[in-house]
């Protein structure tokens, strides 16, 4: 029976995207969107930094670095993931998580790493790809 439900799926899935059997090609456009994905991927793969009005964060190998034009203070955020919109980054001194976005964005700061919600924005940051 599930055998039978998972042929149906598979036939429902083929027939809404152009395909009536197993043989045929990819739809028309598939092959598109693979490649601006890994081409996204990539490109997130390949920042090295982000610039923002008062300063810069910097890889440096599992880390990045926030260095201030005004000051010699830095702070150090350790990358927890990443994905096709965001770096992830928690700096275990301060108990503090930051979201580095993989275009020009906002970046989002969250002080209190207990409650989902507690986002808020940040600076507006440009990255700067390798």
């Amino acid at each position: 029976m599930a055998n039978n439900r998972h042929r149906l799926l598979l036939l429902a899935f083929f027939t809404l995207f152009g395909c009536s059997n197993l043989n045929e090609k990819a739809p028309k456009g598939a092959e598109k969107i693979t490649a601006t994905t890994e081409k996204a991927q990539k490109s997130s793969n390949s920042i090295s930094a982000f610039k923002h009005e008062k300063g810069r964060f910097e890889k440096q190998g599992e880390n990045w670095v926030e260095f201030h034009d005004d000051t010699d203070v830095t702070y150090t955020f350790r990358e927890t993931g990443r994905d096709n919109t965001w770096v992830y980054a928690h700096d275990d001194t301060r108990n503090y998580e930051i979201k580095l976005p993989v275009k020009d964005g906002q970046m989002m700061l969250r002080t209190d790493t207990s409650r989902d919600d507690a986002w808020g924005p940040y600076y507006i940051l440009t990255p700067v790809i390798k």
